[in-house]
C-alpha cells in the first residue's frame, strides 16, 4: 500500500493524474480547488487504506486547507493514479477530522 501512495503522490508532482467525471463535479459543487487537491494529497496524513477496493486500491488523504479538513479518495491501477472523489469534513460522518462514526 505504501507504494501505492508514493505513486499518487508522484502522479500528483507530475500532474499526470487523472480527475475522475464525479471527482470534477464534487469539486466544482464544493469549491475546491486542483491547487486545493494537490496540497491535500502531497502533505496529508491517510486516513483510511482501502487495499481491496475496487477496481484498484485505494486510500483516503485528509489535510487541513485555510482550518478545513479536506479528504480526496485516490486510486492506483499500477500504472496511472486516479482521483476520485473530494469532500470538506462532515461531522454527521466523522467523530473529529481522524476518525469516522461507526454505522
Amino acid at each position: 500500500m505504501e507504494n501505492i501512495i508514493t505513486q499518487i503522490r508522484k502522479s500528483i508532482e507530475q500532474d499526470t493524474i487523472e480527475i475522475r467525471l464525479h471527482a470534477r463535479k464534487r469539486m466544482a459543487q464544493r469549491n475546491i480547488t486542483y491547487d486545493d487537491v494537490c496540497e491535500v494529497i502531497l502533505k496529508g496524513t491517510i486516513v483510511e487504506k482501502y487495499p481491496e477496493s475496487f477496481p484498484y486500491p485505494s486510500c483516503l488523504f485528509m489535510n487541513f486547507i485555510e482550518s478545513k479538513a479536506l479528504y480526496a479518495v485516490c486510486s492506483w491501477d499500477g500504472q496511472k493514479a486516479y482521483l476520485i472523489t473530494v469532500h470538506w469534513l462532515d461531522y454527521r460522518k466523522w467523530i473529529d477530522p481522524w476518525t469516522r462514526r461507526r454505522k
